[in-house]
């Protein structure tokens, strides 16, 4: 396993967030150049997670824990290829709603879930 420092991490983390910012990127999402669309496409995935998050109340009890992280892991799936194949804005926006909804569900339910699979006196260091 390699291990990177957060001082060789920053930069790289810097490098994947300039894509949105590249002139082929802009090419194929030229609105993305207007400062208020770039801000709603990349919170959209946070509104996801919150409607994930709060899908988990009652998807949760139908589904049970596994087959709910199975599901949050499939959305993501599905969202990610949306995002990686998008030809449009629309392709894009749907595919980070899909992708956050599935991280939601996925955030809300695995620690839930870890901390009951796990033995009593070690659930509390295992999910803090």
């Amino acid at each position: 396993m390699t291990w990177v420092s957060s001082a060789e991490y920053v930069p790289y983390y810097f490098k994947l967030m300039k894509v949105i910012t590249e002139d082929s990127f802009l090419d194929v999402f030229p609105k993305m150049r207007n400062p208020g669309i770039l801000g709603i496409v990349i919170a959209i995935f946070e509104i996801g997670c919150l409607m994930g998050a709060l899908s988990c109340m009652e998807l949760g009890d139908r589904l049970g824990r596994r087959y709910t992280v199975v599901v949050g892991m499939g959305l993501l799936v599905i969202g990610g290829v949306l995002q990686a194949a998008a030809y449009n804005l629309g392709t894009l926006i749907a595919g980070r709603i899909i992708s956050g909804f599935g991280l939601g569900i996925d955030v809300a339910t695995v620690p839930t879930w870890q901390s009951e699979c796990s033995k009593p006196r070690i659930s509390v260091s295992e999910v803090n």
